[in-house]
């Protein structure tokens, strides 16, 4: 029996992992009868008929982990405030019944209205994930950094450290040009993770159809927005001269002595080789990374830097 994509039964059974048995071949073979006894059964019939089957998770789907790992965040952000007492947190109680088709659908409805795109608050937590700090003046304001600033973002769980500097040998030069953002374990990490999740959830739909993926809406419409250049992000990554996609796939990244040194690394007879490796000025990096690191198109994760493409 195999049910196609977009049908309740598809999504009960692929999306969310519920079955009417742990294995999936016993699954299969008792819906198969299911569909059987109810095809010789009018609709009254069946609505009589205690069919005796109960519903039994058969597997441990994708989503279903999104969704565990989206919980145990969300619950860090607020066990965060109810410890802080900044936010009195309102607990909401939603009674669907079994109905979890449109239990998923309000989530998903809710939790996209949290993406960067439709809510201002999300993007300027993601702004500050991994900027570098002129930028940031230039967006926000030399007010970002003051101390009456820091300290409201730090009372809601908002606190920056740096990431990166440009590794000279005068250190207020590199408190100046660092590259910072959101400590770990702090709430705008947590919100900047809740966000990806989203993403990870719609992206996983997308593949059987059922919503579009939310990232790639992101990253298209902010590729055709102005950045503070006053031209789009677009022109910026195509008119450059500079090889944006070679970072598609992500390439382990360096910083010394004010030069930024980019590469690839292969195995090769048992050992790593750099490959394709790239010099960078640092203000240069700042140059061509700034508007995209703002806007959540650049990031650097385990140490290599991507770039969405």
């Amino acid at each position: 029996m195999y049910i196609t994509g977009g049908k309740a039964a598809h999504f009960y059974r692929d999306v969310l992992g519920i079955g009417l048995a742990e294995q999936f071949a016993e699954d299969m073979e008792m819906r198969g009868g299911l569909l059987n006894q109810l095809k010789t059964m009018s609709f009254e019939e069946i609505g009589k008929e205690k069919l005796g089957i109960s519903i039994k998770g058969f597997d441990t789907t994708i989503i279903m982990n999104d969704l565990s790992k989206l919980k145990e965040i969300v619950k860090k952000i607020y066990d965060y405030f109810e410890k802080k007492q900044v936010i009195q947190v309102q607990h909401v109680q939603a009674d669907y019944g079994l109905d979890l088709v449109k239990a998923f659908e309000d989530f998903l409805n809710k939790g996209i209205k949290l993406l960067p795109l439709y809510n201002p608050f999300t993007f300027f937590i993601q702004s500050l994930r991994l900027t570098p700090r002129p930028y940031l003046s230039i967006m926000y304001g030399e007010e970002l950094f003051s101390d009456p600033v820091r300290n409201l973002m730090s009372k809601y769980g908002v606190e920056l450290t740096k990431i990166l500097d440009p590794g000279l040998y005068v250190q207020s030069k590199n408190d100046e040009l660092a590259i910072i953002g959101h400590k770990d374990g702090s709430v705008g990490k947590l919100i900047d993770e809740l966000v990806q999740k989203i993403y990870d959830i719609t992206s996983e739909l997308n593949r059987y159809g059922y919503v579009d993926n939310e990232y790639k809406k992101y990253v298209k419409a902010k590729y055709n927005e102005e950045i503070s250049a006053g031209y789009t992000l677009e022109k910026l990554m195509t008119e450059a001269d500079f090889d944006y996609k070679k970072y598609c796939q992500g390439r382990y990244i360096e910083v010394e002595r004010g030069v930024v040194k980019t590469y690839e690394r292969v195995f090769v007879r048992d050992e790593f080789k750099i490959r394709d490796e790239t010099t960078i000025e640092y203000e240069r990096f700042l140059e061509l990374f700034s508007p995209l690191l703002f806007l959540g198109i650049a990031w650097i994760k385990d140490g290599r830097l991507y770039v969405a493409c």
